[in-house]
């Protein structure tokens, strides 16, 4: 039987680093309504269908700005190695 999980808004919010009412309104643009109480697993598939796994911990994200020099190596530490 396949395991059943349960999740509240809260929860999920924070699996995308977002705070809980900026996550259902992503959801309510997405045209995703949940309904009131606890997620089921069935809601969670959906959600993570919808707007995509959420971001690991583990997993390192580079954000850029308009700021950025596009020339300035990603990877500074291997360019300093001599690597790039």
């Amino acid at each position: 039987m396949p395991k059943i999980t349960f999740k509240t808004r809260t929860e999920l919010a924070h699996e995308y680093g977002i705070d809980r009412k900026t996550f259902i309104r992503t959801l309510s643009r997405e045209g995703i309504l949940l309904p009131k109480g606890i997620v089921t697993s069935t809601w969670v598939k959906i959600i993570y269908e919808t707007l995509g796994p959420p971001p690991s911990k583990n997993r390192i994200i580079f954000r850029f700005t308009k700021n950025d020099d596009p020339s300035f190596p990603i990877f500074p530490h291997l360019y300093w190695l001599g690597c790039l």
